[in-house]
């Protein structure tokens, strides 16, 4: 991913420009902390905003725009002083090009068009994804704004957002290099992704010492379940490890899809001595030889069977060329 300019911000919001009229405002600002998902809906929003029901949100609601005015959606970050990337997750439908940006204290930060082609123009599992904008300097009181217009029949759905501290690791995959400018891409290196900051549908996020970042995701409620994301690594041929927990009180079922195609799916049905989740009921589904590229959309999908509440932990990615013939 290319990384946006690092931006050092002051505290003490400026006046915003008026150039860009906006509805009038409702509510209070949420102060929102790092490493919490939040939902848009709990947003300071325009009255031009409004809150909608959707299955296909994290929170089974979204937020959506009612008139062709510009509208803003605010919050007041409650961290530490730092760097941090921004994940705002949302729905792209075909039908407009709706526009968003990201202001900090009246600076905007980037804007974008919702122009992706994922062959829906409902609001739905396809349509859901997300933006991430990387390394803004952020200090605790800092305002932080999403402004933006509909356009066509996109109504400009918004779920949620999560702010997480910018990494400095060599093994994360926004140190892959970019191909822009001429520049040469880096070789693939191996990934490793914690499931919990995936965009979740009927999953819950759950302590457990045996998963890999003392965090896994279960079932929360009963039916399927869903977990997405988008994939950010280097484009590459890589063998994709599922790690969960295969519990022998049940024979759950789970599917791997690839920008809405099923790569794979198989029954939880090893036999590993326990009905509890541990060390030993750790284990791995190994897709091999999956071609990758930045911005494919990779989806888990479950459904629990019995006690087995469908618990996963992580997914390691290794390119091909670093495996062992």
């Amino acid at each position: 991913m290319t990384s946006q300019p690092e931006i050092t911000l002051d505290p003490t919001p400026p006046v915003e420009s008026p150039s860009t009229p906006t509805a009038p405002e409702t509510g209070e600002v949420a102060s929102v902390a790092p490493n919490i998902t939040i939902e848009a809906e709990t947003l300071k929003l325009s009255e031009g905003f409004s809150i909608d029901s959707l299955s296909a949100a994290s929170g089974n609601s979204v937020i959506r725009a009612r008139s062709d005015a510009a509208q803003e959606a605010k919050l007041q970050f409650d961290g530490d002083t730092g760097r941090y990337d921004l994940t705002l997750n949302y729905f792209d439908e075909a039908d407009g090009n709706s526009t968003m940006a990201v202001l900090v204290n009246g600076q905007q930060v980037t804007e974008w068009t919702w122009d992706k082609d994922l062959g829906d123009n409902k609001a739905n599992s396809n349509t859901r994804t997300s933006k991430v904008i990387e390394d803004i300097e952020l200090a605790k009181g800092n305002t932080v704004t999403l402004r933006g217009t509909r356009d066509g029949s996109e109504p400009l759905r918004i779920d949620n957002l999560r702010f997480t501290q910018s990494g400095g690791s060599t093994e994360t995959a926004r140190e892959t290099a970019s191909v822009e400018d001429g520049a040469t891409s880096a070789p693939a290196a191996p990934l490793h992704l914690e499931v919990d900051e995936f965009e979740l549908t009927g999953f819950r996020v759950d302590d457990l010492g045996a998963g890999s970042g003392g965090t896994i995701i279960r079932r929360d409620g009963k039916g399927e379940h869903s977990a997405a994301t988008t994939f950010e690594g280097a484009d590459g041929t890589y063998d994709i490890a599922l790690n969960y927990f295969d519990e022998n009180d049940g024979e759950s079922s789970f599917m791997f899809k690839l920008n809405g195609v099923e790569l794979t799916s198989w029954v939880w049905d090893e036999d590993l001595g326990h009905s509890v989740a541990n060390k030993d009921t750790l284990t791995q589904h190994v897709i091999e030889d999956v071609r990758l590229e930045k911005g494919d959309r990779l989806v888990l999908i479950g459904e629990d069977d019995g006690g087995e509440p469908l618990r996963v932990d992580s997914l390691d990615f290794t390119p091909n060329d670093l495996l062992v013939a």
